[in-house]
């Protein structure tokens, strides 16, 4: 049975599809003060992001700093060094900041959560560095959050 071309209707639906990463704890250090350092692997859909976020927590004591770092390896050897990386974010000793790096542009960093939009996300990125220095044992969870758009066509 053919229906007149008046009764189709096309709905657009708009929603988010989200897929979270939560990062093994970092090693502890041998002796106490020290620094401990690994890398993540991102792997972003670009063409389809909405937001990008790391989120971290942990406990802070005066002497200690968790920093996350976000670029590309551009020489694949699975190590973001500070020349590859684009944004560093982090608490220093209760001081919370954020860095992009090529320009060195200081700015005050968000507490607990930096969020990326799509358009100052760059599709390069494919690694995260999270390093950890201080005296005392942080417990830190730090969680990678991608959030995509995805568009949905319904014809009646």
């Amino acid at each position: 049975m053919k229906m007149p071309l008046s009764t189709l209707a096309a709905i657009f639906a708009t929603s988010l599809w989200a897929k979270t990463t939560v990062f093994p704890r970092l090693a502890s250090p041998l002796p106490p003060i020290c620094e401990t350092t690994t890398n993540f692997a991102v792997n972003v859909n670009a063409a389809q992001l909405d937001t990008f976020s790391l989120s971290m927590e942990f406990l802070s004591c005066a002497s200690n700093e968790v920093l996350i770092a976000i670029g590309e390896d551009a020489n694949n050897d699975g190590d973001l060094s500070f020349d590859e990386a684009a944004l560093a974010w982090g608490c220093d000793c209760g001081e919370w900041y954020c860095i992009d790096l090529p320009s060195g542009t200081v700015c005050d960093g968000p507490v607990g959560t930096l969020t990326i939009r799509r358009r100052h996300f760059n599709p390069e990125w494919n690694l995260v560095k999270a390093i950890r220095r201080g005296a005392c044992d942080m417990e830190e969870t730090i969680t990678m959050d991608e959030k995509r758009v995805k568009f949905i066509l319904f014809l009646r």
